[in-house]
């Protein structure tokens, strides 16, 4: 899945990817994505805030914006601590949260899982 350019240009800012578009890139599901939906660590988000001027972003209703990128696609970004999202959020299907670091290529999920220790 290519990104667009201002979605990267976010995530290139520190923005990390969340919801189901984070899921479909790990699955590299098609089609059409109908929004993204970005967190920013709290200590990433000055980096973000004067681009997100730039854009003329909007107050959404998580406490962050809602802008629409340069090819036209429909984002909300909102400050938040990575550690945050993992413990609060919950997937439709009721599964763990997945966070993707597009630009590091890592993946973050509160998925957990029993060791067995002998």
């Amino acid at each position: 899945m290519k990104l667009p350019v201002t979605v990267f240009k976010l995530c290139s800012c520190g923005a990390l990817l969340v919801g189901s578009t984070a899921e479909r890139l790990l699955t590299n599901k098609r089609g059409k994505v109908r929004d993204w939906d970005l967190i920013v660590p709290y200590d990433k988000w000055r980096n973000i805030a004067g681009l997100v001027g730039e854009i003329g972003a909007k107050a959404n209703l998580f406490g962050g914006f809602k802008l629409r990128g340069v090819q036209g696609e429909s984002i909300d970004v909102w400050p938040m601590a990575l550690q945050e999202y993992l413990t609060l959020a919950i997937n439709k299907r009721g599964e763990p949260p997945v966070v993707v670091d597009v630009i590091a290529k890592r993946v973050f999920t509160s998925e957990i899982k029993q060791l067995n220790f002998n």
